[in-house]
């Protein structure tokens, strides 16, 4: 977790200074209702027109009437593939160079999972288009996306990842102000971070 949030926050940083979006959305299974396919790409929807508002860059009218159709005050609730074929879809065509992140896909249904990865799959022939997806090993990315790349971070890594980014928090925090002065139980306290943490 705290590996991919780093990754993300790097590609942000650098979009900024580039100018170019970096879309992303975050599953989370304690989020119930939201472990849907049209969440994400709702959310990427808003993120674009965010930057078209911030870039002061003009929308088609095409797309214009879309948005008030689905999304205004006499809406109509778009079919999933209304909303990736009528408004995602052309408005990532205006943004070529954009990098869609999305993490803890693994968290959603299969059907969900397979329209997230069939619409990248769509996507991924634009040219610019990066797409970042991370979530656990069983989310087979490589088979629906061709030429994709997949990055295995090892359990006993991760581990080794967290025990020591455990280490550094107590040690900043101690030198904020002294926790106890018992070391057993900074001791115990680090040990018990790391059982819970769970590979995140």
């Amino acid at each position: 977790m705290f590996i991919r949030s780093t990754a993300v926050q790097r590609m942000i940083d650098t979009s900024q200074d580039i100018s170019h979006l970096v879309a992303h959305f975050f599953y989370s299974y304690s989020n119930r209702p939201r472990l849907k396919a049209a969440h994400l790409f709702r959310s990427y929807i808003k993120q674009i027109l965010g930057y078209f508002d911030m870039t002061g860059k003009q929308l088609p009218m095409r797309i214009i009437s879309c948005i008030k159709r689905f999304y205004g005050l006499k809406r109509y609730y778009p079919k999933f593939e209304e909303i990736i074929d009528e408004i995602f879809v052309p408005l990532s065509d205006l943004i070529p160079c954009t990098t869609y992140v999305v993490d803890g896909l693994d968290e959603c249904e299969q059907e969900e999972v397979r329209k997230v990865l069939k619409t990248f799959q769509k996507m991924m022939s634009h040219d610019g288009t990066k797409v970042f997806i991370s979530g656990r090993e069983t989310l087979d990315v490589t088979n629906s996306i061709p030429d994709s790349v997949t990055i295995v971070i090892s359990d006993e890594s991760n581990r080794e990842d967290i025990s020591r980014y455990i280490e550094w928090r107590i040690e900043e925090k101690m030198r904020e102000r002294q926790l106890t002065e018992k070391q057993s139980v900074v001791e115990d306290i680090k040990r018990k971070l790391n059982e819970k943490a769970d590979h995140m």
